[in-house]
């Protein structure tokens, strides 16, 4: 009987361990998934308050005199060959990171955040079908201003559109980072990085054997 007893209690003391360990494992599973959603949603947050920035590369420091504002309100429109209705009108722009005393290496970015939504597509759109632009013996490029996390996705990306750029593959890299394929009439999207390289380029590479042996 106490043998018994005792046996009993040994083997529920494992049981009920290995229960309090599940429910954990069960536990943390469930806050990691909470975490990822509210990661998420952060970067969805701070991807909206950028929706109005434009990225600027190329203009070399000091060469908007001590008003940005107002150079960028007469250099744009000529860069791009825009006409705003009504004028371009900015939140804000400053230069992004430390001033070089040197005044050697690439100029610092410019970040402008414009007041209309609208005008900073119309400028983003001309960068994609005209862009990088000259001005002189300047070159300017303009881009959107991606947060980290989204840049990084975007990046992941690279390889794949070096494949696709050599298969001959029709495609195009959307905001924030969907990229989308076109082949013989069917559009595929994709916004995992972590299984961009698959991304179905096994089907392509068979679809264009021919192209890419001939």
């Amino acid at each position: 009987m106490t043998r018994g007893k005792t046996t009993g209690k040994t083997s529920g003391k494992p049981a009920r361990q290995l229960l309090f360990c599940e429910t954990q494992v069960a536990s943390w599973t469930d806050r990691d998934q909470e975490l990822l959603h509210l990661r998420s949603k952060l970067t969805d947050l701070e991807e909206r308050s950028r929706r109005n920035n434009v990225h600027l590369l190329g203009f070399p420091g000091g060469i908007e005199g001590v008003d940005i504002l107002s150079y960028l309100r007469e250099a744009l429109p000529k860069l791009t060959d825009i006409t705003f209705d009504p004028p371009l009108e900015f939140q804000r722009v400053h230069r992004v990171g430390p001033k070089r005393q040197d005044g050697k290496g690439r100029p610092r970015p410019i970040i402008a955040c414009m007041l209309r939504h609208g005008q900073a597509r119309q400028l983003l759109q001309a960068a994609r079908m005209q862009g990088p632009f000259q001005s002189g013996t300047l070159e300017i490029r303009l881009s959107a201003d991606f947060s980290k996390e989204t840049a990084e996705r975007r990046r992941a990306f690279l390889s794949l559109r070096t494949r696709l750029r050599r298969l001959g593959v029709k495609f195009g890299l959307f905001e924030p980072a969907r990229m989308w394929i076109t082949k013989n009439g069917e559009s595929v999207g994709n916004t995992t990085r972590d299984k961009h390289s698959s991304f179905p380029c096994s089907l392509m590479l068979v679809q264009n054997s021919k192209q890419v042996t001939s």
